[in-house]
């Protein structure tokens, strides 16, 4: 689902449900009342995007860009997998704006009192990349250390 809202203010009490994406463009904000149950990936491309529940799926990602913001408007803590700024996957840890009691604070990027709780870290495709071509040689070095070694019981 993509949400456009243009230099105005929305206000959606339904309930947004199902297995798409919500990504929200435009530079007015939008705000979900709804206890929202979609199990996609949360996209902030532009303005404000503001939710009242903790609803985000514990196995979605959340993707923001610079100018976005996401204003956590609710008491607590809402776990999400992976976050991304500009593209760029967040270290594991809890997020959000100042005086909501996380590790990580961003006024630029969060507003409100919630949490978001980061669980997973994404490796760079560099990182991907030279652990797939370093892990066989590794084991191979691990292999030939251990030849010819007596094992004693």
């Amino acid at each position: 689902m993509n949400v456009g809202v243009a230099n105005t203010f929305g206000v959606f009490d339904n309930v947004v449900s199902g297995g798409g994406d919500l990504i929200k463009t435009g530079p007015g904000q939008l705000t979900l009342t709804g206890n929202s149950i979609y199990t996609g990936d949360t996209q902030i491309v532009a303005g404000i995007f503001s939710v009242t529940n903790p609803y985000l799926a514990d196995a979605a990602d959340v993707l923001m860009t610079t100018g976005a913001k996401f204003n956590l408007n609710f008491v607590g803590t809402d776990t999400i997998r992976s976050l991304y700024f500009d593209g760029t996957a967040q270290p594991i840890g809890t997020y959000g704006a100042t005086g909501s009691g996380a590790t990580n604070i961003n006024d630029t990027l969060f507003s409100g009192s919630g949490i978001l709780n980061v669980t997973l870290a994404v490796p760079e495709p560099a990182t991907i990349v030279l652990l797939a071509f370093v892990s066989p040689f590794i084991a191979l070095r691990a292999a030939r250390r251990n030849l010819g070694k007596t094992k004693v019981e």
